[in-house]
């Protein structure tokens, strides 16, 4: 992570290791708060239901591979 590298650098450039440290902070606070927006809402542009049916097709299709002859 950024965070701990950048705790190495406060000897040699304090004031930017801070500014560093202080936004990834802000940005890790901000995904744990706001984490139901990365799993699969609307606003996250992430079709649940679409999701499901490639799946079913990927399934479909391992199938049909599945019953080709081992040398091909």
């Amino acid at each position: 992570m950024s965070i701990v590298r950048w705790l190495f650098y406060i000897t040699v450039s304090p004031l930017l290791a801070i500014v560093i440290i202080v936004i990834d902070g802000l940005v890790i606070y901000g995904i744990a708060k706001h984490a139901d927006y990365f799993q699969g809402s609307p606003r996250a542009g992430v079709d649940v239901a679409e999701l499901e049916r490639l799946a079913q097709v990927l399934d479909e299709g391992l199938e049909m591979l599945s019953v080709l002859p081992r040398h091909l």
